[in-house]
């Protein structure tokens, strides 16, 4: 190629595998977004959380690694860790509202210690071992697996990967969907 031609700006395959994995992250907000967050089923929450500074509403979708009915919680994980965008926006504003299946409900987040943490991914490592598996690659590079589930291993990995329990407000109760 001489200097006087330009790069061939065609989807390489790169580009296309970028676009397509950003495409499915989103889907599930685009679902949400349309009306179709129930078919998510129980393992999904849009969280609507409060810009820190700009105080601009933001969604965003993750997943529910245990619900407590006894006290209506809801426990999700900050998979980027603590720099996630939507966990230093619920410090700054803890109070917010979810969309859970086809209901949305107000609820209130609160910072899980580790210790307790480690308890509630041990529990969701035992009930949901392929998809611990899988979101031990992605965060760890390797699998999560219920023989790892020591708990000086499972605070340590809380310590990046914080838990908040979403307290769901009022006379709320997440029904069955």
């Amino acid at each position: 190629m001489t200097s006087r031609q330009r790069p061939r700006r065609g989807l390489s395959r790169e580009r296309l595998r970028r676009g397509l994995w950003r495409w499915v992250a989103r889907a599930p907000l685009l679902l949400y977004r349309w009306g179709l967050g129930g078919l998510l089923g129980r393992r999904f929450v849009r969280l609507t959380h409060y810009g820190r500074r700009s105080g601009r509403r933001y969604h965003t979708v993750v997943e529910v690694v245990h619900y407590d009915s006894a006290a209506n919680t809801l426990y999700i994980v900050a998979g980027f860790g603590p720099g996630s965008d939507w966990y230093r926006n619920l410090q700054a504003h803890p109070t917010t509202e979810i969309t859970w299946g086809w209901h949305s409900y107000p609820a209130r987040a609160r910072f899980v210690p580790p210790e307790q943490g480690a308890q509630v991914l041990r529990a969701y490592i035992q009930q949901h071992p392929t998809a611990a598996r899988h979101l031990g690659q992605w965060l760890l590079g390797q699998p999560l697996t219920p023989d790892m589930a020591s708990t000086a291993f499972l605070e340590a990995f809380v310590k990046d990967h914080p838990l908040v329990a979403l307290e769901l407000g009022g006379n709320a109760r997440a029904t069955a969907n």
